[in-house]
């Protein structure tokens, strides 16, 4: 029991805490300070610490950090927060682009298109074919039936579809065709900016680019044609997309420096060997 009172005692006595001035030596400042005072002091000062951290981790986003806090919820907001930053971000690329193309509408950059309201109305001449009239195939069923019997009737095949070709660019041959001069293809003049039509339905085969003659674009069709637009400015096509007859494919594109001087080369191949286009259309 001695002992205990003397323990508290010991803890319980004040010291004096002086601090005086250096050059008079007169007492500035005093503190009376216990064992006890100085444990309180401390244990509530680590004590308000620990509670204040505490509430700065538990609600503020730092308990993120911490393992056990990022769990599966979590997860799932930060992938919708995503695909919402995801999705501002195309729409922000969307309304640039429209502001550019209502700059360069207002500062007449942007030529019209040039393709001619006609040129429209050839969209349906691949599925036109050259049929025989009802006559014809009067005159035909009457001839099948009294030769059918006939021995020396010979079996006439049927004839081929004729195709109808697209002009595909509104212009003259400056350039014929001739092979024996490396030229496999006709060069037509045309205007400035002017829209290359698909000669017939076919299917994309080839887009590619060359110092000589710009952009080029290949059309494969089923008869066995394949046709070749050279000079190309702008290709709107790509590769295996089906066109119709008289569908723009690409815009022209200039010969030299001017450009006023445009003119495009184009090439028909059957069945691997050149053909002269102007055999087939009507330029």
């Amino acid at each position: 029991m001695a002992s205990k009172k003397k323990f508290l005692q010991r803890i319980r006595f004040k010291y004096r805490v002086s601090i005086l001035n250096e050059n008079t030596l007169e007492e500035a400042f005093h503190l009376r300070l216990s064992r006890l005072s100085v444990y309180l002091i401390t244990g509530t000062f680590a004590l308000v610490s620990f509670i204040l951290l505490s509430l700065l981790i538990f609600f503020t986003p730092i308990k993120y950090f911490l393992p056990g806090f990022a769990d599966s919820s979590i997860r799932s907001e930060l992938m919708m927060e995503t695909m919402r930053v995801d999705s501002l971000t195309q729409a922000l690329d969307l309304q640039q682009k429209q502001m550019s193309v209502i700059k360069d509408i207002l500062a007449g950059n942007i030529v019209l298109d040039t393709v001619d309201v006609d040129s429209l109305e050839v969209k349906n001449w691949d599925n036109l074919l050259l049929g025989k009239s009802e006559a014809e195939q009067e005159f035909v069923e009457e001839f099948e039936r009294e030769e059918k019997y006939n021995l020396g009737s010979i079996a006439v095949p049927k004839t081929e579809m004729t195709e109808v070709f697209v002009k595909p660019v509104k212009g003259v041959i400056i350039q014929p065709f001739n092979p024996k001069l490396n030229q496999y293809g006709v060069e037509l003049a045309a205007s400035p900016s002017e829209a290359v039509l698909a000669a017939l339905k076919g299917t994309v085969v080839m887009v590619d680019y060359s110092l000589k003659y710009g952009y080029i674009i290949g059309i494969q069709h089923d008869s066995g044609f394949f046709s070749l637009y050279k000079n190309n400015e702008r290709v709107l096509k790509q590769v295996g997309q089906e066109v119709r007859a008289g569908e723009v494919i690409a815009i022209v594109g200039a010969k030299g420096k001017q450009a006023t001087d445009s003119y495009l080369h184009f090439e028909l191949w059957q069945k691997g060997k050149p053909v002269n286009p102007a055999d087939h259309i009507i330029f």
